[in-house]
């Protein structure tokens, strides 16, 4: 008898929990939704946690490769659209600097995504441990930046971000900041080799000082960069100019760490991948900056624009003489090793 009655209270307490979860738990959950369907400004929200959600759930490695998409194609909306782009942010009237800054920052965003993509068919521990790291760090400035932007909004009112926007990117940059931050503290196996001899750390370090220092100017001297690099007066500087030179600056200062770590890298082709997908970037934003110096002639042809060219070219020498073409193409391309294995992910 005392079974049978232990079964049954045990039978009626379920039941009253199955019939409490049904009527309260399930009406909440469905007023939230309905509230949120019900209103648009929410629908950024609902779809950023949303996909947040599915990149912690789906484990280390999935996190990896399908953020490194949404990277990949955020950075492709730049680079074809920038304006679009920029003004999906910010409202007021957009001048060639805000057009030159956001195609910068999508090609940044695009050589961050090739890298990773080449990097993402390693077995090597180093690079998984190394494109987390550059990942947090990368967050991590990205939330400081927009925090910045949102508490200390510019009186100039050329162009600016409207409240949603920054609600929405604080809000953005802070979950994947925690995201990242979680897989790295919980990541078990760093690899770590000692640095084996090879040409192409040489050419690595070169890189990774440059583009250390560049993303520490960038990032904390946006006015200098403007007064360096254009004709333009720090007056003419608004919260959307700041805001995106103080964004190149921290997507410099995160890849910077990948490109550190990679002489540390067990095989020869991932380093030449890092160095391919630099020749890459560079060659975009040589690019990009020949076509605004010929079509704005009165805001970029200055001194500081034929330095900047200098030093690109510089950059680009460096990092051809580093990669070993013949390694890299039979091993990533002869092969189709990126494209067998590109969403055959298994956690290791």
């Amino acid at each position: 008898m005392g079974e049978e009655d232990t079964t049954t209270h045990n039978e009626s307490f379920y039941g009253q929990l199955e019939n409490f979860y049904e009527e309260r738990v399930l009406k909440i959950f469905a007023k939230v939704l309905e509230a949120i369907l019900s209103n648009q400004k929410y629908w950024p929200y609902a779809g950023s946690v949303v996909w947040f959600v599915l990149l912690s759930a789906w484990g280390r490695r999935r996190f990896l490769l399908y953020g490194n998409v949404a990277v990949f194609l955020h950075g492709l909306a730049y680079i074809i659209f920038p304006s679009q782009s920029i003004s999906f942010w910010s409202n007021g009237l957009l001048d060639p600097l805000h057009v030159e800054l956001g195609r910068l920052t999508g090609i940044i965003v695009l050589t961050v995504a090739v890298c990773n993509y080449f990097l993402l068919q390693s077995t090597d521990k180093t690079v998984d441990a190394a494109m987390l790291v550059s990942h947090t760090v990368t967050a991590g400035l990205l939330c400081m930046n927009t925090m910045y932007t949102y508490n200390y909004p510019s009186k100039k009112k050329f162009a600016w971000f409207s409240q949603q926007t920054m609600d929405l990117g604080v809000f953005s940059s802070l979950g994947w900041f925690v995201i990242c931050v979680l897989y790295t503290i919980t990541q078990t196996d760093w690899g770590g080799f000692a640095e084996l001899p090879s040409r192409r750390n040489l050419h690595l370090r070169l890189n990774f000082f440059a583009l250390c220092v560049v993303g520490i100017v960038w990032f904390a001297f946006p006015s200098t960069i403007v007064q360096m690099f254009t004709n333009l007066t720090v007056k003419s500087l608004d919260g959307v100019h700041s805001h995106f030179i103080r964004l190149v600056g921290a997507l410099l200062l995160g890849f910077c760490f990948t490109v550190a770590k990679s002489t540390n890298f067990l095989r020869e082709t991932d380093k030449s991948a890092v160095l391919v997908s630099q020749m890459l970037g560079i060659f975009m934003a040589l690019v990009s900056l020949v076509v605004c110096r010929s079509r704005f002639p009165g805001i970029f042809q200055c001194n500081g624009g034929l330095f900047r060219i200098a030093l690109l070219c510089l950059l680009l020498f460096n990092s051809y003489l580093g990669v070993d073409f013949k390694a890299f193409y039979k091993q990533f391309c002869v092969s189709n090793r990126m494209f067998k294995n590109t969403f055959r992910v298994k956690e290791h």
